[in-house]
This record gives structure tokens, C-alpha cells and sequence, in this order.
């Protein structure tokens, strides 16, 4: 597992981590808040502790099964608690968009709900990259917004990429994005990168694309190589 979080100021709204939910699997989730600034980064700080700690009542999206143990909820179902949460307990105009996923260590299986950020990017073992999820919606728009989950199966070798729309929307001198296009050829180009050297590589190919190193939003990813 490897993250990325690159403000396009001395603060961001985004922020991207994991949590460990029991011996058998973990949480990962990639936000940004709308708008910039001290605003964005203090809703960020605020929605991070929603996320924090392993337990239940910690962190909303772990409960107990019928045996006391700490699982982890369907990602749909805490996305839901989340945006419920926005509407009713914090006095703020700013909306969010959300990827939680649920990633099961022993065989792969990740289930995910997609609130409005950017498709996850599954790059297989093969070469072949596909993109996943439903888009869904923003995370603080309406109180009776669904949410749905995704289902994906990881096999040895492949890897998930999941990142923010500071990633493909970034913008060419030319007024042409990035995009999910660019996205998958880097992916394939650099094949055989891992970790933070992806990273490193994605950033150079984006300040290459925009012609310069000051990025206009923030930059944040996930990435998970599963072996």
C-alpha cells in the first residue's frame, strides 16, 4: 500500500489512508472536499476523524459481528452514515466526493463505494487496465442520496489505483485534461514501477503534461500492488 498526497497549497482538501479493520482485512478511502483553503482543509481534518482508530464507534466504518468482532460494515452502508452525518451535524456549505473500500488480504476481494470521485483504475496482471465503480454521488448534497457498492476481484500480480480528480482533470496548456485516457497509458508505461516510485513518475508525467510544477488542485492516490 502506497499514498500520495500532494496540496496545491500550504494546505488541501483531499486526504487518502487506510485502517486496519481485523487480521483478514483493511479499509482504505480517498476524499476531497470542494472548494481550497484553510475551509477545505479544516472539513478534511474534521472527516478524518470519522476514519480514525480501529473500533467500533472510533471509526464509522467498522462495527462488531455476532461474535464481538471488529468487520468491517458494507462501504455503502458507512458512506450513507457519513453523508447523514454532513447534512446533520456539521454547518458547512461544502460537499465531498468519496472512494471507501473494503480490501479482503487472504483472496482479493475489494467491495467499494464510489460518492462522485474519479473510477479506481484496476491494472491486471496481463497489462489490460479497467476502470471500476458507478460514479454515485457527492457525499453532502441530499439527505437521501443511495449509495451503492462495487465488487472486484484482485488477482496476484494486479493493482488498484484510486485517484483524485486532481489527477484527471489536470490541465495542458492546450485546455486538454488528462483524463481516465492518460491515466491508463501511464499506467501501462510504467508497468513495472511500484510504490512510491509510480508515484514520483506520476507526478513528473502531469507537470510534463500542464508544462510546468504548480499544480492548480490538489494531487492525492491510493495505490495497492496485491501479491
Amino acid at each position: 500500500m502506497s499514498l500520495l498526497l500532494r496540496p496545491a497549497g500550504r494546505v488541501g482538501g483531499d486526504l487518502v489512508g487506510m485502517f486496519e479493520v481485523n487480521a483478514r482485512e483493511i479499509g482504505v478511502f480517498a476524499l476531497d472536499v470542494s472548494g481550497h483553503g484553510i475551509a477545505s482543509a479544516l472539513m478534511t481534518a474534521r472527516l478524518a476523524a470519522h476514519f480514525a482508530g480501529t473500533t467500533p464507534g472510533t471509526n464509522i466504518a467498522i462495527t462488531r459481528d455476532r461474535d464481538g468482532q471488529p468487520v468491517m460494515r458494507n462501504p455503502s452502508a458507512a458512506v450513507a452514515r457519513l453523508n447523514d452525518i454532513v447534512l446533520n451535524q456539521m454547518e458547512t456549505e461544502q460537499y465531498l466526493t468519496l472512494i471507501l473500500a473494503r480490501i479482503a488480504l487472504d483472496d482479493g476481494r475489494v467491495t467499494l463505494t464510489q460518492a462522485g470521485h474519479p473510477h479506481p483504475m484496476i491494472h491486471r496482471a496481463d497489462g489490460a487496465v479497467e476502470s471500476a465503480g458507478d460514479g454515485g454521488m457527492p457525499v453532502g448534497l441530499l439527505p437521501a442520496a443511495g449509495f451503492s457498492d462495487t465488487e472486484l476481484q484482485l488477482r496476484p500480480g494486479d493493482r488498484i489505483l484510486i485517484g483524485s480528480d486532481g489527477i484527471t482533470e489536470c490541465m495542458s496548456p492546450g485546455h486538454e485534461m488528462f483524463d481516465d485516457a492518460g491515466l491508463r497509458a501511464f499506467l501501462r508505461d510504467h508497468a513495472m514501477s511500484r510504490g512510491q516510485a509510480l508515484f514520483d513518475r506520476l507526478i513528473d508525467r502531469l507537470a510534463g503534461h500542464m508544462g510546468h510544477s504548480d499544480f492548480a488542485d490538489d494531487v492525492s492516490a491510493i495505490l495497492l500492488d496485491f501479491s
